[in-house]
């Protein structure tokens, strides 16, 4: 999943769209992953930070296939910079949970075909505002791997 997250001081509500890109294009009449594509994550001047994101997703699978998901983490990138600057400053401490548990490694499950529902959430450090517009933007990466039984 990719974003864009705009946040200043002036605004309360930012855009967050996140994006499923394809690296290896593959016609899979086995297994499909069903998300929204516009969220929205809410700045609360008072805490200094975004209100924990939300992104439900559904695993849709044949009803004849029986194998093993593996949900994997592989990484996320996040950073501020002032609007229209050029210096990158990282947000570290940005939390991910598979519904509501850690989700750092890796989720394994048995699917017999039907569908799964699950819940990616981001909780986010604090973003202190600044005095001037700031954008802010990150990628998070995993994987759906199928595997036999």
């Amino acid at each position: 999943m990719c974003a864009d997250v705009y946040a200043g001081s002036r605004f309360a509500v930012v855009e967050f769209r996140p994006s499923v890109t394809i690296h290896k294009k593959t016609n899979s009449e086995v297994v499909e992953i069903i998300a929204e594509d516009n969220y929205s994550a809410t700045y609360n001047m008072s805490k200094h930070k975004f209100e924990t994101l939300n992104m439900p997703f559904r695993i849709v699978s044949a009803a004849n296939y029986s194998g093993r998901h593996r949900l994997e983490y592989v990484f996320q990138d996040h950073h501020c910079k002032e609007s229209g600057g050029l210096e990158e400053t990282p947000i570290e401490g940005v939390e991910l949970l598979l519904n509501g548990r850690p989700f750092s490694d890796a989720v394994e499950y048995i699917s017999t075909g039907g569908e799964v529902q699950h819940i990616f959430s981001m909780n986010f450090p604090l973003v202190r505002p600044k005095f001037v517009e700031q954008v802010c933007y990150g990628m998070v990466g995993f994987t759906l791997k199928l595997g036999s039984l």
